[in-house]
């Protein structure tokens, strides 16, 4: 059975000496599984921008990379397609784009869910957590895959290493 996998992460991951070394291992073992044939992802730096670098060496998934300015990427950088209309776009730095990346990640649950449901796929998220997150960004992410019932695992720097 196909599979689309999920990548979330704590932007913060960034700011640690192994953050990139330890989330990078972790995407490249959760895309080793040979039924993972989509990615899908934010457009964050870190763990979005990590796995989409595992994804183009790897060379065997559809890339999915959800944009903040509304628009879907593939692992080329071209946009496919819009999750947004970019009327509805919030201007960066504006009270309503604070929000802008749980809207985003809302969406990105919603859409893969309904591709498994039409495919018969499943949906798995990967989930990589900095104990030092201020956003929370990547639990609010695995609380909606959950409820949509995908796979989540969760990792934690720190105590997952």
């Amino acid at each position: 059975m196909s599979i689309i996998q999920i990548v979330s992460g704590a932007r913060r991951l960034v700011d640690r000496p192994s953050g990139a070394e330890w989330a990078t291992a972790q995407i490249q073992t959760a895309l080793s599984d040979p039924d993972v044939t989509v990615l899908v992802a934010g457009d964050a730096p870190g763990p979005d921008q990590w796995s989409a670098k595992v994804a183009a060496v790897q060379g065997r998934y559809a890339g999915v990379f959800y944009h903040l300015d509304g628009t879907i990427r593939g692992l080329d950088g071209r946009a496919f397609a819009r999750w947004c209309p970019f009327a509805e776009v919030p201007l960066r730095g504006s009270p309503a784009f604070w929000r802008w990346p749980l809207t985003r990640n809302a969406v990105m649950i919603r859409q893969a869910a309904a591709r498994a449901k039409a495919t018969g796929c499943s949906v798995r998220i990967l989930g990589l957590l900095d104990p030092d997150s201020r956003t929370q960004g990547t639990m609010h992410t695995i609380r909606l895959a959950r409820a949509a019932f995908m796979e989540a695992r969760v990792l934690n720097f720190g105590e997952d290493l």
